[in-house]
């Protein structure tokens, strides 16, 4: 049995709608159910209790605030809106200034824009504005919580010769992490059968039921490699080199 510690996240956001803090609950839910001990004012705050207390306390004890991005959240949290106009779960760049920038997590939950507070328009976001992605989004939000790698980073390889002209001699070995390996196994099979000839981490995501960051790093692997060249509109193809290695190496 594991003795690791559950992480607390703090969940932030805007009573817009009933809809809406139903989709947060939800969230909640899956994290939880996940080994994520989520706050969230629907499950921990009750009346009579001060609400700016209730979040300062929570703020500086959980790992990682995430900050549900609509545009009323937004609003309000640029506007810094206090007093009676006060919004429960908003989270101002005051309360912010004393603790760990890294733990505030932005969550994009809008249609058409990827507005996010001010004091945090610098930071990567994750976006779950489309359902449909849910799934995909919500295994990049685990990873970062737990900080669990994709995959691991590949070791460094030797020093590579070079000819009189001083021109690299290219290795021809594939020393490749298993997953990116694995990746260029399906690239390769699905050319071979001419299913397809363009790839993005996007579309591999999509019809191998994988995050869609494996094959981001994957496919900026192989490219560094030489077995990929990307295109114009951002898609891989498979290089000579690729295909070359992929008969000597029995890839298919």
């Amino acid at each position: 049995m594991s003795n690791k510690k559950s992480p607390i996240v703090f969940i932030s956001y805007s009573h817009d709608s009933s809809e809406h803090k139903q989709w947060v609950a939800n969230l909640g839910i899956r994290l939880r159910q996940n080994g994520v001990d989520a706050i969230l004012d629907q499950w921990d705050l009750f009346p009579g209790e001060d609400v700016p207390t209730f979040m300062e306390k929570k703020l500086s004890s959980c790992q990682y605030a995430l900050l549900i991005c609509t545009k009323r959240y937004v609003k309000k949290a640029n506007a810094g809106i206090g007093g009676v106009g006060y919004e429960k779960m908003i989270v101002t760049s005051e309360l912010i200034r004393d603790m760990e920038a890294s733990k505030f997590i932005p969550i994009i939950r809008q249609s058409g824009t990827r507005e996010v507070p001010k004091f945090i328009e610098t930071k990567l976001h994750l976006d779950f504005s489309k359902d449909d992605d849910f799934e995909i989004v919500f295994d990049e939000l685990l990873r970062t919580i737990y900080r669990s790698t994709i995959s691991k980073k590949p070791p460094l390889g030797k020093v590579p010769s070079f000819r009189d002209d001083g021109i690299p001699v290219q290795n021809n070995d594939l020393d490749l992490s298993e997953q990116a390996l694995e990746t260029l196994r399906i690239i390769v099979k699905q050319y071979d059968s001419g299913e397809e000839s363009y790839w993005n981490a996007e579309t591999l995501a999509e019809s191998l039921g994988k995050g869609r960051l494996i094959y981001e790093q994957s496919l900026t692997v192989l490219e560094s490699h030489g077995y990929l060249e990307q295109d114009s509109d951002g898609d891989f193809f498979l290089t000579n080199k690729g295909k070359e290695d992929a008969l000597e190496k029995k890839l298919i």
